[in-house]
């Protein structure tokens, strides 16, 4: 990961078939909670709402694509693994985003997608840059979601200056590649998981941190304008109302259907049906993940969904507060990325996009991990 879908999902498949093989021949019983729990309740209505669906076939491809990534969690609940792994694991991971972030940062300038070998959509003088993926706000999503986890190991490394360093470089990089996507949403989640992270460690730090960014968003106001206008764009109701569209659209087909939901993966079907009138630039999902699942599946898969979540912030959380070193580390990290995602996500569909639904869910995975004994070695 992250430079290429099919081999992310090549990689997460043998991974669950060497987990789950490993726990059969061991005997190994899974260890459920209230996160997995509510997650299975979850899936369970998604299956309902296919049986209620217009065109069954489809919404059961549609839940298919989406949410068998699901099946890693309990893996990762349940299965033991040693702290060298799981450091190696997350060294590979950010690693991986700190090159593709360098190869984003050159596509702001350039405009080319070398891989696939692709002009990149103009913003001024500027380009919106996809990263190794053929979308910009998968990139965006992918790469704040590795900004938020890095900084939860920068805030909390006190000991070793080299490896604050080289954090603090890698940084840098993972945020300057959230830039160069302009995606608006991966910008304003930055600064979310800044203050939170800034508050659960060292509150003084939270007004440097809230001055630090007000800082250099000043200079890049100065520097691009493309940049300022792109900031500007965020509180200009009329350079948004296609997206407003999308969610007035999506209200009125959750309106339609409220239990049951119009059918998981049928949202251009009755698109035109449902459609206020207005400006769209795409009418594929509804641009808002908590929307998209209230029309797919119906209210009550989205409160169980927003349940699932809120069970696993109160179960990281407590991890959190009584662990100590790379383990308070681990699951700092995990708390800023999926707050970040999670708070991105009100504006953009970043869990039905599979790159980015595959890392969402391997970085709150790691936090349900249960280490099997501390090996010696340098940390992250």
């Amino acid at each position: 990961m992250p430079w290429s879908l099919a081999l992310m999902q090549i990689a997460l498949g043998l991974m669950l078939l060497s987990g789950y093989a490993t726990i059969i021949q061991n005997k190994q019983p899974l260890r459920p909670n209230a996160f997995l729990l509510l997650l299975g309740l979850y899936l369970l209505i998604r299956f309902i709402t296919i049986y209620f669906s217009p065109d069954p076939a489809r919404s059961f491809r549609a839940v298919y694509k989406q949410d068998w990534t699901l099946l890693m969690l309990p893996l990762l609940a349940t299965i033991e693994i040693d702290s060298r792994t799981i450091r190696n694991a997350i060294q590979t991971l950010l690693i991986s985003a700190t090159l593709v972030g360098v190869y984003g940062i050159v596509q702001m300038f350039l405009g080319v997608e070398y891989i696939r070998g692709k002009n990149l959509a103009a913003y001024g003088n500027l380009f919106r840059a996809t990263g190794s993926y053929s979308f910009y706000l998968t990139f965006a999503g992918n790469q704040l979601m590795f900004f938020a986890f890095l900084l939860g190991f920068f805030l909390l490394e006190k000991q070793n200056k080299q490896r604050r360093l080289i954090q603090a470089a890698m940084l840098i990089i993972l945020f300057l590649s959230i830039i160069s996507t302009f995606g608006r949403s991966a910008w304003l989640a930055i600064i979310l998981a800044t203050g939170l992270g800034t508050l659960l460690v060292n509150r003084r730090l939270f007004g440097y941190a809230m001055l630090g960014i007000s800082i250099i968003v000043g200079i890049a106001m100065v520097i691009s304008p493309d940049i300022q206008e792109r900031i500007f764009s965020i509180f200009d109701m009329s350079k948004n109302a296609a997206r407003l569209n999308l969610w007035y659209t999506s209200i009125e087909m959750i309106k339609a259907n409220p239990f049951t939901g119009l059918g998981p993966g049928l949202f251009n079907k009755f698109f035109e049906m449902y459609k206020v009138p207005g400006v769209y630039d795409a009418y594929g999902h509804s641009h808002n993940d908590y929307l998209n699942i209230a029309v797919n599946s119906g209210i009550p898969a989205l409160l169980i969904w927003l349940s699932a979540w809120i069970s696993w912030f109160a179960y990281t959380l407590k991890r959190y507060l009584s662990s100590e070193g790379e383990d308070k580390q681990r699951l700092l990290g995990s708390i800023l990325a999926i707050t970040a995602i999670g708070f991105a996500a009100v504006f953009q569909c970043y869990y039905t996009d599979l790159e980015n639904n595959i890392v969402w869910l391997f970085i709150a995975g790691i936090a349900l991990v249960n280490k099997r004994f501390q090996v010696p070695g340098s940390e992250l």
